[in-house]
């Protein structure tokens, strides 16, 4: 019986290591993805409405939006316990998503 709680107590602390760790990358990666977004604002403002180049840019920035969401919302559901944190950045993403939104109908 040992041996058995052992191994289950093993196999639970190898599971907790993989997820936190795997939150941990998608926590990095939300962080760029919220530096990227400034740069492909600074983009779509750049470039005049009739080009391929703004066109581009602003699927960049839209894209940029959404993978913020989900990485974030991936990283939430790895890790529920400290999820409280990454919940608070993930409201203050939506907020920054929200402004960059607004600078970006004022620079059209």
């Amino acid at each position: 019986m040992m041996s058995v709680n052992y191994k289950d107590a093993d196999n639970r602390y190898s599971d907790f290591n993989a997820h936190d760790n795997f939150a941990s990358i998608k926590a990095a990666q939300a962080s760029q993805r919220l530096m990227a977004l400034g740069y492909d604002l600074y983009q779509v403002i750049k470039y005049k409405p009739e080009t391929d180049d703004f066109r581009r840019a602003q699927a960049d920035y839209k894209d940029s939006t959404s993978r913020l969401m989900i990485i974030l919302d991936d990283a939430i559901r790895l890790i529920p316990d400290p999820a409280t944190e990454l919940e608070k950045f993930r409201k203050q993403a939506v907020d920054i998503v929200a402004t960059t939104d607004k600078g970006l109908e004022f620079g059209r």
